[in-house]
């Protein structure tokens, strides 16, 4: 009997955390205010590693936006030159981690390039900012989960909402694909993980993560709570 009710409960923590996802996604797809600064630049390298297996830039790409003033190649901060070729300037992580969403858009036709090859802004901008809703909006599906692992259903739901729409999460990591914006999703999928091995009594067994006032045999304290939280 006991199972099929944690079944149940399970469910319902499912199609809330997949409402908490929906909700976030389009909320944060209806905001129309982008911010594509240190990041712009970046899905095009994605593209060239996708298309062309190189970290390096086809300078052809930036015709009619090179030969400006200030710090960079030719004016442009996100770009540097290093031994004659053009590399984007901050680390490269959100545009490998970006790769399979990158090959879906430009295999739908969007892409940050035109046909001619040069450099397209609102095609950046389009990429970039689906992506962001996304990873924010699973961001956001995570804090519900991982709060599930040690509230009720009413308090993990109203920090969930309160963290995507009352944090940055809103106003800058969901404009734009800021690095931040896959390390947050990766460091929520880490502490989800976490509490869920706490959950198990799988974390207890590791001397750095146990507490004292358990043996490894015991169930962890987040096991002791699940069946109080409900």
């Amino acid at each position: 009997m006991v199972e099929p009710v944690r079944e149940m409960k399970r469910a319902r923590d499912r199609v809330a955390g997949s409402a908490v996802f929906i909700l976030t996604l389009a909320v944060f797809l209806a905001c129309h205010v982008r911010q594509v600064a240190d990041s712009r630049y970046s899905i095009l390298l994605s593209e060239r590693l996708l298309h062309h297996g190189s970290f390096a830039l086809d300078p052809r790409a930036f015709a009619g936006i090179a030969g400006q003033s200030g710090a960079g190649w030719h004016g442009i901060y996100q770009l540097e030159l290093v031994e004659g070729r053009v590399y984007y300037y901050f680390p490269p992580g959100s545009s490998i981690l970006s790769l399979p969403y990158v090959a879906l858009m430009n295999a739908a036709g969007i892409s940050a390039t035109h046909v001619d090859g040069t450099y397209d802004l609102r095609g950046e901008k389009l990429v970039q900012a689906s992506l962001a809703a996304v990873l924010m909006a699973a961001f956001s599906s995570l804090v519900f989960f991982s709060s599930r692992l040690l509230l009720s259903p009413g308090w993990s739901l109203s920090i969930a909402l309160g963290v995507a729409f009352g944090t940055q999460v809103l106003s800058t990591t969901s404009r734009g694909l800021w690095s931040d914006t896959w390390a947050i999703v990766l460091l929520g999928l880490v502490v989800y993980l976490l509490l869920a091995a706490e959950g198990r009594g799988s974390v207890s067994r590791s001397p750095w993560a146990r507490g004292q006032s358990h043996t490894p045999q015991e169930p962890g304290p987040l096991a002791q709570r699940e069946a109080a939280r409900d």
